[in-house]
């Protein structure tokens, strides 16, 4: 049926730009992504060694990863690829360049009781954060 195709699609396309709106990428505009694509690229141009992966930047860009920890998660084989030092530059890159999350998490954090449902999928949390509407 070609009305219940239309009202899936709708739904979809609802949960989509809502979780997009959780993610750090929406705090980030056209701007804050190439400037920080020119100065991953001076960095690529200063230490040939470090050398990211087209889809790396990417998910750098919608992810804002701030740790260690984080960007081994972006970055295939961080550990082979990169020095602590290069890791701890990249992320400090990321914190100059990109727009903090700080505000997001503490909006998220006050709508949820408190806690922030995680953004992944995991954890007890995960999914719950649609509304009874949604479905």
């Amino acid at each position: 049926d070609q009305r219940r195709a239309l009202a899936d699609r709708d739904w979809v396309v609802k949960n989509v730009l809502k979780y997009l709106e959780s993610t750090p990428a929406a705090e980030q505009t056209p701007d804050d992504a190439h400037r920080l694509l020119a100065r991953l690229k001076e960095m690529e141009e200063r230490d040939p060694s470090i050398e990211l992966m087209p889809a790396e930047k990417l998910q750098l860009l919608d992810m804002r990863p701030s740790s260690p920890a984080e960007l081994h998660r972006i970055i295939e084989h961080c550990e082979k690829r990169l020095t602590e030092t290069q890791i701890e530059d990249l992320l400090a890159l990321l914190e100059e360049v990109l727009p903090k999350q700080e505000e997001m998490y503490e909006d998220e954090a006050d709508d949820q009781g408190g806690l922030p449902l995680p953004l992944n999928g995991e954890g007890e949390n995960a999914g719950t954060a649609m509304d009874a509407d949604d479905t």
